[in-house]
């Protein structure tokens, strides 16, 4: 699987470093305007897309054909994207805890629950998104599969956009966020269930990819 890994790591460095930046623009916005959900979840979302992105070259360029000749099994195939999810998605989460701790720090309010919760909020969303978007690719392709994923994209858009306009509208925005962000047990809780779901959907998208035809 080590080669698998390498290759997309190539392929991220080549194809994705758009999402990088992106998501690096999106991160210190976060640190500016803590209220603003969307803000601190979207660089989450992108480590979805970015393997999603993954994919869709794949099958442009009938990697998958050609993998097949490979002395790879296809469950080691989808078990590298999911690796490499985790990867980017465990990364991004202790990178912004790290950033809001040393933000905190720098301005006197460091709050470690507050720093807890931006890690959790991190994991989970990243972890269900790419729990949601991988199987269906697998199931579907990239092609047949776009239009699900776009919906997904776009009902957590969506959500995290009018969740962060609710937040920001109150004076005291801890008043709202406190009841997840500051409250250690949901936030672990919601993690916890992101990783559980992420390890079910790697199950159903290694069934679905063994019984498909390239």
């Amino acid at each position: 699987m080590k080669g698998l890994l390498l290759k997309d790591y190539y392929m991220i460095l080549r194809y994705c470093r758009i999402y990088g930046l992106i998501a690096l623009v999106f991160g210190t916005c976060s640190l500016v305007d803590q209220s603003n959900l969307f803000m601190l979840a979207y660089p989450a979302v992108l480590c979805g897309i970015n393997c999603v992105t993954l994919l869709s070259y794949d099958e442009r360029s009938k990697w998958q054909q050609y993998c097949e000749t490979l002395p790879y099994t296809r469950k080691q195939i989808v078990d590298s994207q999911y690796v490499i999810s985790c990867i980017l998605v465990s990364g991004l989460s202790v990178l912004l805890a790290a950033a809001h701790s040393l933000a905190g720090a720098v301005r006197g309010n460091f709050d470690p629950i507050w720093v807890f919760g931006v890690f959790c909020l991190i994991w989970a969303v990243g972890y269900l998104f790419s729990a949601i978007c991988l199987p269906m690719i697998y199931k579907f392709g990239s092609e047949k599969g776009r239009i699900m994923y776009i919906a997904v994209v776009v009902i957590f858009c969506v959500g995290f956009v009018t969740f962060g306009v609710n937040v920001s509208d109150t004076i005291q925005n801890k008043e709202t966020l406190g009841f997840f962000m500051a409250n250690p047990t949901y936030m672990g809780a919601a993690a916890v269930i992101a990783s559980v779901l992420f390890v079910i959907s790697m199950k159903l998208s290694e069934r679905f990819y063994m019984n498909r035809e390239l």
